[in-house]
């Protein structure tokens, strides 16, 4: 709310009709064709008048004739109605179609970045999507190390993970499945293996993602429970610069495959089973079972476009 402070150190609040009031007046010259434009009778627009400068303690307008013509005051007020009425419009027109359901934002956040390469095709298709044209989505990196735990909090409306949580309150939907994998240079001795143990990562420089140990699958289901730790662990911020440093023979690292599929068919790489839980992945997307009707149609559409989107080679899972 707007308001004006009197001389007697009073607070006057401007309410937007009496914003609407003076501007029409300013634009109209005469209170009755303001009164016409606002679909106002005169005697209402009178009244009106009367109450703001009756709140005001003065004057904003003086006589001549029909006319009315404006003080400082008065477009001092026209001023701020041009700049506040549009954006009380606006508002007004969102957050009816935001209860309406007509249009909404859709905060979404993934447990991991990578995930964004098969998301976003599934994203543009639906865009194409009549029922979702009104849909704004918003991605939430900040919450990709708890996305449930958002979830609940109110922080996010969707949230895709690969765990599996045990909880009625929620619904979700499969997308697909993927494994993590060890990834190793060519002529590394455990190139040669059909499958690695938690203890043949205690003699390697692990190079791993940009995030706390305790976040990534290698550590939490595999070298933590087994007590095992690498001879060295890197962190680095980006994908590609992982596959180079392993490539190089710098190190070795666990992803899923697919991300670096260039790098496997050249030979630079090879990829080893891991034994351990968490590795194979069913990566799903969840929702709070009392979200809106839009929300989870929408999370629904993400499901079914993900059997119907070419992300070679991840395996879609059935909705």
């Amino acid at each position: 709310m707007l308001y004006i402070e009197k001389f007697n150190d009073a607070r006057a609040m401007i309410e937007p009709k009496y914003l609407r009031l003076v501007d029409a007046i300013l634009r109209e010259g005469t209170l009755t064709r303001a009164a016409i434009h606002l679909h106002l009778s005169q005697s209402a627009a009178s009244c009106q008048l009367k109450e703001l400068e009756t709140r005001l303690g003065g004057k904003l307008f003086r006589r001549q004739g029909r006319s009315l013509i404006p003080g400082d005051a008065a477009r001092r007020m026209q001023a701020a109605a041009q700049r506040i009425l549009p954006e009380l419009d606006s508002l007004g027109r969102e957050l009816e179609d935001l209860l309406q359901h007509r249009r909404s934002t859709i905060r979404i956040a993934t447990e991991c970045s990578t995930a964004y390469h098969w998301l976003t095709p599934v994203l543009r298709r639906l865009r194409t999507n009549k029922r979702f044209a009104e849909i704004q989505v918003d991605m939430v990196p900040e919450a990709r190390w708890h996305p449930i735990q958002a979830l609940f909090e109110g922080r996010l409306d969707l949230a895709i993970t690969p765990e599996a949580p045990k909880d009625k309150r929620l619904l979700g939907w499969p997308l697909v499945e993927d494994e993590l994998m060890l990834l190793v240079p060519a002529g590394h001795p455990l190139s040669q293996r059909r499958i690695v143990f938690a203890r043949d990562f205690a003699g390697e420089h692990l190079i791993t993602f940009d995030a706390p140990p305790g976040h990534l699958n290698i550590f939490k289901n595999v070298l933590y429970p087994a007590h095992v730790t690498p001879k060295r662990v890197s962190r680095v911020q980006f994908t590609e610069a992982i596959l180079e440093m392993v490539s190089a023979g710098m190190g070795v690292t666990v992803m899923a495959p697919w991300l670096a599929l260039p790098f496997l068919e050249s030979g630079a790489l090879t990829s080893v089973r891991i034994s351990g839980p968490g590795m194979k992945r069913n990566w799903r997307l969840y929702a709070l079972s009392g979200s809106p009707q839009p929300q989870l149609e929408f999370a629904a559409a993400v499901s079914q476009a993900m059997n119907k989107t070419e992300i070679p080679p991840l395996r879609r899972v059935p909705a």
